[in-house]
């Protein structure tokens, strides 16, 4: 049987030193994240940003104040970033995923699946920052106006552009700017749905959501084998 020299002091003062040099590690995305999830969890916490600290949310991050305010200039600013950038993920993850996308010559299962995709992506989504939302669009009036105006609306405006690219590339007659709202609406609703109906199912939730809004996201395409489309050409 062999014993081993290290003291639980030396033990626990080595996970402490290898855990402070994986943070070091950290680029500026990766740490900027960290903090925003740590800011998500202080402030759903105390349900109050004026209640939230810088110190609660560097204590929740494991890290000093000091860094927080090398990433964000104020707690607004880290408030608002925190609600939107999960939503920001969703739509980066919409973009890649529909950017070069052609639906007239994709197959109608691959336009079903990436619906499923799209709706799976929004609600789970908003499920994370659906009380932060609430917090700030229905709080102080100037502060709801800024985060309208601000980081919601250009997180929107970057889906609509890309639901416009498609739109405008099969000449399809749709305003992509409502098209993105009311995705967005529907996908509170149901994130409102799963938190207070015992019987919501995500899956089976997609699956109708799917079926009702895929061919209207898509709606009366052009015919791919015929050689006159603009599409064709």
């Amino acid at each position: 049987m062999t014993t081993s020299n290290t003291s639980p002091r030396r033990a626990v003062r080595a996970r402490t030193d290898g855990a402070a040099r994986t943070r070091q590690r950290l680029k500026a995305p990766e740490r900027r994240h960290m903090i925003l999830v740590a800011a998500r969890k202080a402030f759903s916490k105390s349900g109050d940003l004026n209640g939230t600290t810088i110190r609660a949310i560097a204590q929740q991050a494991k890290i000093s104040e000091g860094v927080i305010y090398q990433h964000f200039e104020s707690k607004e600013e880290l408030f608002f970033e925190a609600i939107v950038e999960p939503l920001r993920r969703a739509i980066t993850s919409v973009v890649d995923e529909v950017g070069d996308f052609n639906p007239v010559r994709g197959a109608n299962e691959d336009i079903a699946e990436l619906t499923r995709r799209f709706w799976t992506t929004m609600m789970k989504t908003m499920d994370q920052i659906l009380p932060l939302l609430g917090l700030v669009l229905f709080s102080e009036t100037t502060r709801a106006r800024a985060f309208y105006r601000g980081p919601f609306t250009d997180a929107v405006n970057e889906l609509a552009d890309t639901w416009q690219h498609i739109y405008d590339k099969i000449g399809v007659d749709y305003n992509a700017r409502e098209v993105a709202l009311a995705s967005i609406g529907i996908a509170i609703s149901f994130s409102l749905d799963s938190r207070y109906q015992r019987d919501f199912d995500l899956e089976s939730t997609v699956e109708v959501l799917t079926a009702i809004t895929h061919g209207d996201f898509w709606p009366a395409l052009p015919d791919p084998n015929d050689s006159s489309s603009p599409q064709r050409r």
